[in-house]
């Protein structure tokens, strides 16, 4: 679960007042209740894609679903699943459509989270539900594996802390080796555009940021740094590419995007 800062906590809870599904679940707004429980309610949608279209949500307020407790998950967990079998029941449609909008990009309209639970027929006239397919180059799709999947193995390990362990001979955390860290840095392009050009103020970052700090733990930093610029013929450091001996040092106040073009808040992004 994505842990936030003082600031990021304070502007939720002012989010909240605002929030019109909040507005909902105290009583303030109007809606068409289908089920609630203490933590939990689901609202027929004032626009709905398909008749039955329900929505599904906390009654805490969280933006997104990486914010949410696992044990909110759990529950919301049931809760859809009795929600998908009530339309099937009352709907009777041939399919549901679960869709969940994770921020604008993604289609969030709300700063609530909610998960729409959509009764489908075959001719529904609700293909703006449907995803477009189109053609990707084979490299795009590959550049994300790495990442995703040393960022699944650190989030799965974390997520397990406390609880049974898995038996010895079944598969655990995979060690994140050099190789792998040099593949996850090649699959985020401000990450590597920053140990290329400015190994210094990335160095730096990695001191600085936990969740950097605790991917290059026990690692050969130095050795990373030259296997991955060795890749892309540029190996060796020096003044010229950003290496100096003032890299580790923390920059002057608001300097944050090195002249190159290099922003060092949105590589740290990448691990918020």
């Amino acid at each position: 679960m994505i842990q936030l800062s003082p600031e990021q906590q304070k502007a939720i809870e002012e989010q909240k007042e605002q929030c019109p599904f909040c507005k909902i679940i105290r009583g303030e707004i109007p809606a068409k209740s289908v089920y609630e429980d203490e933590k939990t309610l689901i609202i027929l949608d004032i626009n709905p894609a398909t008749p039955g279209h329900m929505l599904v949500m906390p009654k805490e307020h969280y933006p997104i679903m990486p914010l949410i407790p696992p044990a909110m998950v759990d529950h919301l967990s049931l809760i859809i699943k009795g929600a998908m079998e009530s339309a099937y029941d009352g709907v009777l449609c041939k399919g549901i459509t679960m869709l969940v909008a994770n921020g604008g990009a993604a289609g969030q309209q709300s700063s609530h989270f909610m998960v729409h639970i959509i009764p489908r027929e075959e001719d529904d006239n609700a293909a703006v539900l449907d995803i477009p397919q189109k053609p990707i180059p084979s490299a795009d799709i590959q550049a994300p594996y790495p990442k995703l999947k040393a960022g699944l193995t650190r989030m799965m390990a974390s997520h397990l802390e406390g609880k049974e362990a898995v038996p010895a001979k079944a598969a655990g955390p995979q060690e994140i080796t050099e190789d792998r860290i040099v593949a996850i840095v090649e699959a985020n392009p401000p990450l590597l555009k920053a140990v290329l050009e400015t190994p210094g103020e990335f160095k730096r970052l990695v001191g600085e940021h936990p969740q950097l700090h605790v991917l290059f733990k026990g690692k050969d930093l130095d050795s990373v740094v030259q296997k991955i610029k060795a890749k892309h013929g540029k190996a060796g450091g020096n003044a010229a590419d950003g290496e100096t001996d003032s890299g580790n040092q923390a920059p002057s106040d608001g300097q944050q995007k090195k002249e190159d073009g290099t922003d060092l808040d949105a590589i740290s992004n990448l691990f918020k």
